[in-house]
C-alpha cells in the first residue's frame, strides 16, 4: 500500500476511524475537509524527498506545506515553509511563514526567496 484517501462526512465516525488506525504502523493525517490520508511510513512526502535528495547532496531543499500530510516533508528539508493558512502544527514546524494560498503565498515565496 502506498496511499489511501478515505472520505467520511460524519465527524464521529471520522474520528473513530482515525483513532482505530492510529494503533497500526500506518500514518494517518487529515488532508482535506472530511478526508483522512492513510500512508505507509515509507511512503510519506518526507521519505520521497529524502530519497530524491540523496542524489543531490549539495542542494538546498525547500518544502512548502499547509497540512498534517506535509509534516514529514518539512522535517527533512533545509528550509521548511508554511503558508499562513496552514494548520498550527505545520506553522510550528516551519522556519518561514509565507502568505496564505489565497494570496499566492507559494508563488510569492518562490519568486522572492528562491529565484
Amino acid at each position: 500500500m502506498v496511499k489511501i484517501e478515505l472520505m467520511e462526512a460524519d465527524d464521529a465516525r471520522h474520528e473513530a476511524i482515525r483513532s482505530s488506525l492510529q494503533e497500526t504502523e500506518l500514518l494517518v493525517f487529515h488532508s482535506f475537509i472530511k478526508t483522512l490520508e492513510i500512508v505507509h511510513p515509507d511512503s510519506t512526502k518526507g521519505s520521497a524527498i529524502t530519497n530524491y535528495l540523496s542524489d543531490y547532496p549539495l542542494a538546498t531543499s525547500y518544502g512548502i506545506g499547509d497540512g498534517e500530510n506535509d509534516l514529514a516533508m518539512l522535517a527533512v528539508v533545509d528550509v521548511p515553509v508554511a503558508v499562513e493558512n496552514a494548520a498550527t502544527n505545520v506553522k510550528e514546524s516551519s522556519h518561514v511563514i509565507a502568505p496564505s494560498c489565497s494570496e499566492g503565498g507559494v508563488g510569492r515565496f518562490i519568486f522572492e526567496h528562491i529565484l
